[in-house]
């Protein structure tokens, strides 16, 4: 919610620039068509435009199949000509953007459970009964962490093509928290832990953030931790 205001935020602002910069040059029935930019304020709305699309396309639902209209929309809204009631265009981005999330929610776990299906028959990966997939990278000592204790803890958040979303090392760390905390899958693999240990987790969409997913994690991600845990308390 906080990531939509953000870009609503943002966009408006960019159809304030609109209206403002009032390009004698932009085409309402296709594609913006406008000298480069050479003012500062050019720049800026110039600017504003790549980085949302470079940042948001996924969320937006943009490609090059309808960039064009997403401008349009902007640039018709600036000149008092947009097509749609307010209402109107609501239940057309509700609509579309439930298209958007059910496919990607359906990509996301059909590449989820492919991965997975593979990745239990690698040497040293264990499967736990809900299905958690774990392998032991050093063994720890002492007793293992209890679902209502605390731990200070390094991890890297990785997804299955080894891209990295999250760290916490010795430059930003530990961190601490207890597993009673966490969604399912890191509750279940931290418990198995014990100080010292480092333990690299494949958790399956279900034991993770689900089909909504959150902040930086799409909907049905497989994600990849690479957890240690420093001390016990």
């Amino acid at each position: 919610m906080k990531k939509i205001a953000t870009i609503g935020l943002v966009v408006l602002c960019f159809v304030g620039m609109l209206v403002s910069c009032g390009s004698s040059n932009a085409k309402s029935a296709g594609a913006v068509n406008v000298k480069d930019p050479a003012t500062l304020k050019e720049q800026s709305a110039y600017s504003m435009g790549g980085l949302i699309y470079n940042s948001n396309k996924e969320y937006l639902g943009l490609d090059d199949s309808n960039v064009e209209y997403f401008i349009r929309g902007m640039y018709d809204a600036a000149k008092n000509s947009f097509l749609y009631t307010d209402e109107e265009a609501q239940v057309y981005i509700t609509s579309y953007s439930e298209v958007v999330l059910g496919n990607m929610q359906t990509e996301n776990l059909e590449k989820a459970e492919a991965f997975l299906a593979e990745n239990k028959n690698n040497q040293g990966v264990q499967v736990t009964d809900s299905g958690l997939q774990y392998q032991v990278l050093t063994e720890g000592t002492g007793d293992k962490l209890t679902e209502n204790a605390t731990a200070d803890v390094y991890y890297t958040l990785s997804d299955a093509e080894g891209n990295e979303i999250e760290k916490v090392d010795a430059s930003n760390g530990p961190i601490s928290f207890s597993p009673s905390q966490l969604v399912p899958g890191i509750k279940e693999g931290l418990c198995l832990m014990n100080k010292g240990a480092k333990y690299r987790f494949w958790v399956h969409p279900s034991l993770g953030y689900g089909e909504y997913g959150t902040g930086n994690i799409e909907p049905n991600q497989l994600l990849v931790f690479d957890f240690e845990i420093v001390d016990i308390k």
